[in-house]
């Protein structure tokens, strides 16, 4: 029977509703917990270390030991056209199988998950899958939710993230289309447990203080550490399972992309990418309360180079080449923290300089142009007044009032 408190309109429910229908049940995250593990508890299915070295974690509440390293299958943080990303997949991800991971991650709009299905086929029973949902109308999500299950060959996920669409905390309250299509999607066994994933800290504290999120996905790296000062420990109080995105800033590598920049010549000579990667990952697993990083692996090499740090210990080399990283890019790199906001004429600006992050050091130029002109005509850097009152709030010393600039001539 359906609740008629979740039949409401998402803008007739305030927070205090809100909490007040977790508390009872009617949005129980805790009660449901236990019809998503009737799916089966596979926690046991990894052992503590595998052949190969891979370590586990475990992931919050949920219970499930997921391995340090987890598999992204997104083919917009490669360099790689996607046709050929695509085809080598299925190679990638049963090596990466066979080197311990044992957590997967894809979403609809990565167009990936008919081939994360074929990958693991005959292996379901020791994958773990995450997926996202790109909608928050509930009976669209579900429907959805019915396609990836159907792309991925399988009839249940394990984690389902919402994946960015709430641009305000109070959206957590005001839009429960997700949280209403997880309550039905794991009474009827399809999905195991609910999340969140975006860069937004703010957004993610207050979902988890409503108890009803088991687990969240949030940029971390040793740019971005804003979630150590309250998410993490606020995590571990309540004990949601983290996973990290980005660990090694995204694809935000400016020696490939700066030719002739005087600042990258030493990171050049002593930065290379495999070093990189080795020092990025151990850096962001010392940290305890991190559960597994989530990492796009587009050859083979990658999947060797980055499954061998599960267990590494940073070295003195690795935080000296980090920090000479951070030297040499921290004045371009934005870290989301968001201290720039609020903005007197409500220009997105963190959004905005990620956009131009993706256009001019990922090379997404056509998805950079997409996402910036999806944002409400009220947030977008036309409203810039060029007044600069954001810029001494910045900790990393952004020319924002210039970004700004650049991105909305560049980006419309």
């Amino acid at each position: 029977m359906p609740n008629n408190h979740l039949k409401r309109r998402p803008q007739e429910m305030d927070r205090r509703e809100f909490m007040t229908l977790v508390s009872t049940g009617a949005l129980a995250g805790g009660s449901l917990l236990n019809s998503a593990n009737a799916l089966g508890d596979t926690s046991a299915l990894s052992p503590r270390t595998s052949t190969h070295g891979m370590k586990y974690r475990r992931l919050g509440r949920t219970g499930l030991m997921v391995s340090e390293i987890a598999m992204g299958c997104s083919p917009q943080g490669q360099k790689t056209p996607q046709p050929e990303y695509f085809d080598k997949l299925t190679r990638i991800i049963q090596m990466a199988l066979e080197r311990g991971i044992n957590l997967i991650d894809t979403a609809p709009t990565y167009f990936s998950e008919k081939v994360v299905g074929a990958a693991i086929k005959g292996r379901r029973d020791k994958v773990y899958l995450a997926d996202k949902a790109e909608t928050l109308d509930r009976d669209k999500l579900i429907q959805e939710v019915e396609q990836s299950l159907r792309e991925l060959g399988t009839d249940y996920i394990d984690i389902l993230h919402e994946h960015a669409h709430y641009r305000t905390p109070e959206e957590i309250f005001t839009k429960p289309g997700f949280l209403e299509a997880c309550e039905k999607l794991k009474k009827d066994g399809k999905v195991r447990f609910c999340g969140l994933s975006g860069h937004n800290v703010g957004i993610h504290i207050e979902a988890i203080k409503t108890g009803y999120f088991d687990t969240f996905m949030i940029p971390y790296n040793y740019l971005i550490r804003n979630p150590e000062e309250v998410l993490f420990p606020l995590a571990k109080k309540l004990d949601v399972g983290a996973l990290v995105i980005k660990p090694m800033t995204g694809a935000f590598k400016p020696w490939e992309q700066m030719a002739g920049d005087a600042r990258l010549d030493e990171l050049k000579l002593k930065f290379n990418q495999s070093n990189y990667a080795r020092a990025s990952i151990k850096w962001a697993l010392a940290n305890q309360q991190v559960a597994s990083l989530v990492i796009g692996m587009e050859f083979e090499r990658d999947v060797i180079e980055d499954t061998a740090m599960s267990g590494a210990r940073m070295s003195e080399e690795d935080e000296k080449l980090l920090a000479l990283y951070a030297g040499a890019v921290g004045g371009d790199y934005c870290t989301m923290c968001n201290k720039c906001l609020p903005c007197a004429e409500g220009v997105a600006i963190p959004d905005v300089l990620r956009f131009m992050t993706y256009h001019d050091n990922y090379g997404h130029r056509e998805r950079a142009r997409r996402l910036y002109t999806g944002l409400p005509v009220l947030n977008n850097a036309a409203r810039c007044t060029d007044c600069g009152e954001c810029e001494p709030r910045c900790p990393a010393k952004i020319s924002i009032v210039r970004k700004l600039r650049s991105a909305h001539a560049t980006l419309t």
